[in-house]
């Protein structure tokens, strides 16, 4: 029988190692992302425009209120 390489309490700490360096990592990734400021500014645009619009508040009423409520945020 060949031996084992690490114990199994060994074992255990490299994965949570690992698990702990992979979160590290991906938080540090998605913190370097620029806000996205200019498609807000088209969407803020494009809500203002379809509200001024008669067909669209009778068409589409609830979505509508929708996208004017995630518009303020």
């Amino acid at each position: 029988m060949q031996p084992l390489l690490f114990t199994r309490n060994q074992r255990g700490y490299f994965l949570k190692l690992g698990g702990v360096l992979t979160a590290a990592v991906t938080l540090a990734a998605c913190s370097t992302l620029p806000p996205p400021v200019e498609q807000m500014a088209v969407t803020r645009t494009t809500v203002e425009r379809v509200s001024s619009a008669p067909n669209a508040v009778d068409a589409a009423p609830v979505e509508l209120l929708i996208s004017q409520k995630y518009k303020r945020h």
